[in-house]
């Protein structure tokens, strides 16, 4: 009854469940676990070259500190959220003196990992040992995302954001990074995005048989649609 608004039946979604099924089909078919057309290693590393970036940073918050305990672990609210704190403009303006000396030492050639593990506020440091690992479309702050891709590998440079100061250091990607267990939270959606990509280039070959017409699409503008407020 939603759809019929927009000039769908029952028929007309019937058939796009019925497509989306084969699609489905077709999907494992070609690249499930017995598939035809199964990703190659060498398929996937490649992928993983020309897609990511492997960082590590020092970062200092600025804003929204974690309150913690008198050994160093988070205190949480009333409702489970980690506790947090201002920062005053003054522990502020030494947070940034803190940035800009730890860069001070890095200029000098000192080693960035030591730095990390002794000024860094990121607890995921430990979680993470080997870095993080982003594509241009990772949903992390933005601002150190597009400064991962920007930098050289092997150089170094500072941001802030909302949250505080990052300092970070783009290295090399290891071999095979995308399936070390340690950086499963990083590649939730490497194979699903890969199989969506390599299916489009399959069905690409296709595209010529597509029949488009256009003496129907004219009928419709979206200017005229009825306005969906449900989705």
């Amino acid at each position: 009854s939603y759809l019929s608004a927009y000039g769908v039946n029952y028929d007309i979604l019937r058939e796009v469940y019925i497509i989306e099924a084969k699609l489905d089909y077709l999907e494992e078919y070609l690249y499930g676990a017995n598939g035809t057309e199964k990703i190659t290693e060498e398929e996937k590393a490649e992928y993983y070259t020309e897609n990511y970036a492997r960082i590590k940073q020092i970062f200092l918050y600025t804003s929204n500190k974690p309150i913690t305990d008198d050994e160093g672990n988070f205190t949480y609210d009333t409702d489970g959220n980690v506790a947090t704190r201002d920062f005053t403009d003054a522990e502020i303006a030494a947070q940034e003196k803190k940035a800009e000396d730890i860069l001070g030492m890095l200029s000098k050639g000192e080693n960035f990992a030591t730095l990390m593990d002794k000024y860094s506020e990121d607890k995921a440091n430990e979680q993470y040992p080997g870095g993080y690992y982003f594509t241009k479309s990772s949903q992390y702050v933005t601002e150190v995302v597009d400064l991962a891709f920007e930098l050289e590998v092997g150089k170094f440079a500072m941001v802030k954001s909302d949250y505080g100061i990052h300092i970070i250091l783009r290295e090399e990607l290891d071999e095979g990074g995308y399936a070390a267990s340690a950086n499963a939270d990083f590649f939730t959606d490497f194979e699903p995005n890969l199989v969506t990509i390599k299916l489009s280039e399959r069905l690409s070959e296709f595209k010529d048989d597509i029949v488009v017409h256009e003496d129907v699409i004219a009928k419709y503008n979206i200017k005229n649609s009825v306005v969906n407020t449900s989705y």
